[in-house]
């Protein structure tokens, strides 16, 4: 699919910093590259606080309106979660036709566009439902110009039709479809938790390498490994070899990211939430110091949510090849270094759990 322009609108906080600032526009510039949007220009403002009508000012939002059919523009995405009211105001000033989009809708679009199975559809599709009847403000104009576009398989030739009766009804339908296969996961769950192998999981955050991680730990091809954002969203448990008559399950999960949706949080529980049976959590941080510490905070906290805080963690650093230390916990799947370490840590750390 050829690349949509975009542009992007991001406001720094006066206390803020310039590397905090910089690096969560680059991490949206991967989230909008997930889903084969072109940023091609960055609108900045800085201040107090965003302008609660318009999230820039309502100037620099005129010089971009008159700029958006000339530069052939089709999205505009706030950097940040917009209020509807925000959310409205946007919608009303800019051309009709182009599609405004937030940090949350973003997101929700990389999902929509990983989703595989239907149940994973239905969870992406109901969180969506979910946040955007938070943001219904009574705008016919609105409601026909919201969710469009890049992997959302229709949602945005239906909004005309839309409103907010339709969407509670879905809704309900939604939760209908997913409690359906409540029984028959909850019974696959205790088939692997009756089983004699120990349960692993990879966490860390999105794109960091988890899935390469565990190809080369099965030392073949286990899940789909893309240079994007969220590209392993429906992870599948694997067999993992650790010695003659010793075996483990093994899981990837959804990546971590900062500012996650609660909504979407929720939608995916049922698959993090795997991560609560696990007897050991191999977490993976990047091999850059500065991008390793934001990743284990964000990592944590998202622990914390789950109450899986005390699980027993071997935490390592990927992409060795890109620095000077190879020494463990550094590891590199592209170029297999230090992981049969890794997998002697495993079975270390596994020793005195199921056998």
């Amino acid at each position: 699919m050829k690349n949509q322009k975009a542009y992007m609108l991001t406001f720094r906080m006066i206390k803020e910093s310039r590397e905090k600032f910089d690096s969560f526009v680059d991490e949206m510039k991967e989230l909008a590259y997930s889903v084969d949007l072109e940023i091609v220009e960055i609108f900045e403002q800085s201040g107090m606080s965003p302008s609660p009508k318009t999230y820039l000012n309502s100037g620099k939002i005129q010089e971009i309106k008159e700029r958006i059919i000339e530069d052939n523009v089709s999205y505009v995405i706030a950097m940040e979660e917009l209020s509807p009211l925000q959310y409205k105001n946007l919608i009303d000033i800019f051309p009709s036709g182009i599609e405004i989009v937030d940090r949350a809708e973003l997101i929700f679009m990389i999902f929509n566009a990983n989703a595989k199975t239907n149940l994973g559809k239905y969870k992406v599709e109901l969180a969506q439902f979910q946040y955007e009847l938070t943001r219904i403000t009574g705008s016919s104009k609105a409601l026909s110009k919201t969710g469009g576009g890049i992997g959302t398989r229709g949602l945005g030739e239906q909004k005309k039709e839309l409103d907010k009766r339709y969407m509670t009804k879905r809704v309900k339908v939604l939760k209908e479809k997913i409690d359906k296969d409540f029984k028959a996961r909850e019974q696959r769950r205790k088939n692997r938790l009756s089983s004699k192998f120990p349960m692993i999981s990879l966490v860390g955050y999105t794109n960091v390498g988890k899935t390469s991680i565990l190809n080369s730990l099965l030392k073949k091809d286990a899940g789909k490994v893309e240079n994007k954002y969220f590209a392993t969203l429906e992870p599948q448990t694997k067999k993992l070899f650790l010695e003659y008559g010793k075996y483990a399950l093994i899981s990837d999960s959804v990546g971590f990211i900062s500012q996650l949706p609660d909504k979407l949080f929720e939608a995916f529980l049922a698959t993090i939430e795997e991560i609560k049976f696990s007897d050991l959590l191999i977490v993976v941080l990047s091999s850059d110091q500065e991008q390793a510490d934001l990743q284990l905070k964000i990592i944590n906290n998202t622990l914390e949510k789950l109450d899986c805080s005390d699980k027993k963690k071997i935490i390592i650093r990927n992409k060795a090849d890109l620095v000077d230390n190879r020494e463990f916990p550094y590891v590199s799947a592209k170029e297999n270094i230090n992981i049969d370490v890794l997998r002697n840590k495993i079975k270390e750390a596994i020793g005195t759990e199921k056998s």
